[in-house]
């Protein structure tokens, strides 16, 4: 399906975010209404690697409030989301629609949340660096920090209001308080690890 008019349903926009130096790939899940996001590490950028990712998650959830949650899907009509029907199958009542070719406007909002993603880990950082709770961290900082349009509310704030208070825990966002939230490369410091990273690889290139 390809995006047209805005959707009634709540949307949640897919996208991803690439390290350098490997074939490691974060896939992300912004929910456009509460400004919330969730981040998940891929070892492959592959569809079947987001597609696996999408079964732990419902997994977790269990398939009613997964489909409560993700009504809609919007995405970049890339190799990692270019097969509709084994989404749709999977997704049970979740559909997938595509931006239009050269559009990637319309699906911003998940833009504004990755800028705050690159705070934490800049371009120049290999995700091969990071682990899923590494990860975990990051998100649950973001989604704690509080945004002028939402009210000086944070998106975790928004997300609970929408939703099960417990949904939250399931997806392993738990509050802080606000004077806590670092959004820096300090948050998780790798710089030591990126050093060794790079002088091994240089090793083994020669």
């Amino acid at each position: 399906m390809i995006f047209g008019k805005t959707p009634i349903l709540p949307t949640v926009q897919l996208d991803t975010v690439e390290g350098t130096l490997d074939d490691l790939v974060l896939l992300t899940m912004h929910f456009v209404e509460a400004s919330f996001q969730l981040s998940f590490l891929l070892q492959y950028k592959t569809e079947q690697a987001a597609i696996t990712q999408f079964m732990s998650l419902l997994n977790r959830l269990e398939l009613e409030r997964y489909n409560k949650l993700l009504p809609l899907l919007l995405a970049d009509n890339s190799s990692k989301f270019s097969t509709p029907q084994a989404i749709e199958q999977l997704n049970q009542c979740s559909y997938p629609f595509y931006c239009d070719a050269g559009k990637p406007y319309q699906k911003g909002s998940c833009e504004n949340t990755h800028t705050l993603i690159r705070h934490c880990i800049p371009k120049s950082t290999p995700l091969q660096l990071y682990t899923q709770d590494d990860i975990n961290l990051i998100t649950n900082y973001i989604n704690n920090y509080t945004r002028t349009k939402l009210g000086n509310k944070s998106a975790l704030d928004v997300f609970t209001f929408l939703y099960e208070n417990g949904i939250p825990k399931l997806l392993y966002i738990k509050p802080i308080a606000p004077s806590n939230i670092i959004l820096t490369p300090e948050l998780i410091n790798k710089q030591s690890y990126l050093l060794i990273f790079i002088l091994f690889n240089f090793k083994n290139d020669k």
